[in-house]
């Protein structure tokens, strides 16, 4: 990324944001469209993890585990 040209680093931004919508001033970060080519992966990581987050796996448990 540090080598990357300006064009380059614009290209890269076109396929991974859509549409970036500002209210206000200000953006959510919720409300970015991400671009067709990486829409999938965004989509399968936020079926996986709940909405309240995961947090660290535990000796006790051995695997991550929703934080409520």
């Amino acid at each position: 990324m540090d080598k990357a040209s300006p064009q380059r680093l614009a290209a890269l931004v076109k396929l991974i944001v859509d549409k970036v919508p500002v209210v206000d001033g200000k953006v959510d970060p919720l409300q970015i469209v991400r671009g067709a080519p990486v829409r999938p992966f965004f989509e399968s990581y936020l079926l996986e993890a709940p909405p309240e987050g995961i947090e660290p796996p535990t000796s006790a448990l051995g695997r991550p585990r929703s934080v409520r």
